[in-house]
C-alpha cells in the first residue's frame, strides 16, 4: 500500500470543525511556568471558560466578563453599551492570548462590586478543593468535557493543550487565601 504526500487525499472530513479544532492550538513556543503562574493562569483561564458564551472567541480580541448570579457572563459588549446593567456587574476585560490562555485586564482604581468578590472566592474555593483531592493538576486538565457547551469544550481542550507540557510536573498547592490574596490572583497576568 503506498501512502499519498496528502493525509487525506479525497478531502473526506475536511470540515470547519477540524479548522477550528487546528486554530484552537496553543503557540508551541510558549515558556514553562512556575507553579504559582501555573495557579494563576489555570485559575483565570478556568474562571473566562465557566462563564456563559455562545461565540467562538478569538485570539487577540477583547471581550468583557460580567458576573450576575449565578452565572459568570462573557460578552462582546463592552460595559459603557450596558449601562443598566442587563449583563450583571462588569468585572474585566479579557482577552485569549496566543498560548491559548484567558488573560484578565482588570481596572484597579475601582473595587469590584461584593457579588463579583463573593464569585471570585468561590470559584478560588472551588480550585482549592479541586488541589487538595489531585495531586498534580498537569494530570487533571480538561481535555474533554461533555457538559461544556461546544466553544467552551474547544477553549478547554486548547487551555489544556497548552497547560500540560509548561507546568514541568509541577505537584502545585493553592495555600489559603485572604480575599486580597483572591483578588490578586484574578489581577496579576499569568
Amino acid at each position: 500500500m503506498t501512502h499519498s504526500a496528502r493525509p487525506n487525499p479525497q478531502g473526506k472530513a475536511n470540515l470547519p470543525l477540524l479548522q477550528m479544532l487546528e486554530q484552537s492550538q496553543p503557540a508551541p513556543t510558549a515558556p514553562v511556568l512556575s507553579a504559582e503562574q501555573g495557579v494563576r493562569a489555570y485559575f483565570v483561564s478556568t474562571l473566562v471558560l465557566s462563564a456563559v458564551f455562545q461565540f467562538e472567541p478569538r485570539r487577540g480580541h477583547s471581550y468583557y466578563l460580567y458576573y450576575k448570579a449565578p452565572d459568570w457572563r462573557l460578552s462582546m459588549i463592552e460595559p459603557q453599551h450596558d449601562p443598566r446593567g442587563r449583563l450583571g456587574h462588569f468585572f474585566a476585560r479579557c482577552t485569549l492570548a496566543e498560548d491559548a490562555l484567558w488573560h484578565l485586564h482588570v481596572d484597579t482604581r475601582s473595587r469590584p462590586h461584593q457579588e463579583v468578590v463573593k464569585a471570585l472566592a468561590q470559584h478560588h474555593q472551588q480550585l482549592a478543593d479541586f488541589l487538595e483531592t489531585h495531586t498534580k493538576l498537569e494530570e487533571q486538565l480538561p481535555w474533554y468535557i461533555a457538559e461544556l457547551p461546544f466553544h467552551r469544550r474547544v477553549a478547554a481542550r486548547a487551555m489544556a493543550l497548552s497547560l500540560r507540557p509548561r507546568l514541568a510536573d509541577s505537584g502545585l498547592q493553592l495555600p489559603q487565601t485572604s480575599e486580597a490574596d483572591v483578588l490578586g490572583l484574578a489581577f496579576k497576568a499569568p
